[in-house]
């Protein structure tokens, strides 16, 4: 700044209409992110939208940090870096217009200079808005519809059933025995008729052809015992 000249940004739409940015530094950073020196909150500005390089000779240029929406001087779009002359329209995205002015005053009072006050150049024209500009419809926030949430009964412990009562014709019926049990029975009644049927054989066998003698040797002796036991010694006359 020269004479008291300063440079600034003034929004002519966007969040904060009138609101004017001093240019203060050699490179001056513009974006929605706060760590930028002149910070738009606006979904159309990019985090790091554009910035404003002060040149060796004094002049101001304008380039694009490759924002999504682009960066427009008098409505052109910014393809490479751009010199900045007071009155210059710079739009940002769709909804965004900041212009480029040299103020002259002391520290309480900020008044517009003409442009012959900067670099001898003519006066700037008043601020007419860009055709490629229009300001975006602003609509009213959709309302909210409480939703209570929904409310599940707790669950139900089960409850256990009475057995039913057993009636006569659902008696359990009694277990049968098995057949294996009633043959196994069977035949050893069977086995036990045929040796004592042997056994008798034998005593009569040996009391008619072996005299006395044959019932002394074993294993003839232990017959008779058998026979003599189970009473079977009448029917034979075993003596």
């Amino acid at each position: 700044m020269q004479g008291g000249t300063q440079l600034r940004l003034v929004m002519r739409r966007g969040p904060q209409v009138d609101r004017a940015f001093p240019i203060l530094k050699d490179v001056v950073m513009i974006g929605r992110d706060a760590a930028n020196d002149i910070i738009i909150a606006d979904p159309e500005v990019s985090r790091h939208h554009s910035r404003i390089v002060q040149q060796p000779n004094g002049m101001l240029t304008i380039e694009d940090l490759g924002s999504t929406n682009g960066t427009y001087v008098n409505g052109a779009r910014l393809v490479s870096s751009q010199a900045l002359t007071p009155g210059d329209t710079i739009g940002l995205g769709e909804t965004v217009v900041l212009q480029f002015q040299a103020a002259a005053g002391d520290a309480g009072t900020t008044v517009a200079a003409p442009r012959s006050t900067y670099q001898g150049e003519a006066a700037p024209a008043p601020y007419t808005p860009e055709p490629g500009f229009a300001p975006a419809p602003s609509y009213p926030p959709p309302a909210q519809v409480y939703q209570p949430a929904s409310v599940q009964a707790p669950p139900q412990a089960a409850v256990p059933r009475a057995p039913l009562p057993q009636t006569g014709s659902l008696r359990a019926a009694p277990p049968r025995r098995s057949a294996n049990t009633r043959n196994y029975l069977l035949a050893g009644c069977g086995c036990l008729l045929l040796l004592c049927v042997l056994c008798v054989v034998a005593v009569w066998v040996g009391d008619t052809f072996g005299g006395a003698a044959f019932w002394t040797v074993p294993p003839m002796s232990w017959i008779l015992d058998l026979v003599r036991a189970l009473g079977l010694e009448s029917m034979l006359g075993a003596g």
